[in-house]
């Protein structure tokens, strides 16, 4: 679990640490639970509406990818971030596309962010 949340500033890793959020590869992971789940209804629920992303959160997300490739050996990392945006969105969209699977989010009204962790 300390590996999950590690990109400063949100956190200094200690020395050892290799390891980043797997978020940064694949925020909702649809792909890889539908490949285990062919057939299987799934439901995904996140606390902030999916279509309140815009250029603002891909220059801060490419900003990140920055900071994390100073602080990890692998200099893809600014791709990686840059992309969190529109990976995320091909998920959103694959998953209202799927009469298999739900996307349950609060409303477009609602203030919650992409941080918010209060219930």
């Amino acid at each position: 679990m300390r590996d999950a949340i590690s990109v400063i500033p949100y956190y200094s890793p200690p020395r050892d640490q290799r390891f980043i959020d797997g978020g940064v590869l694949e925020q909702i992971g649809y792909d890889e639970l539908r490949q285990r789940n062919p057939s299987s209804p799934i439901v995904f629920c996140i606390n902030y509406n999916p279509d309140k992303f815009g250029i603002k959160d891909t220059v801060r997300n490419t900003l990140e990818g920055i900071v994390a490739s100073w602080m990890y050996p692998n200099k893809g990392m600014i791709g990686r971030f840059a992309g969190k945006v529109s990976n995320f969105r091909e998920d959103v969209d694959k998953i209202r596309n799927d009469s298999n699977a739900l996307l349950i989010h609060p409303p477009l009204d609602n203030p919650t962010t992409q941080s918010t962790t209060d219930s």
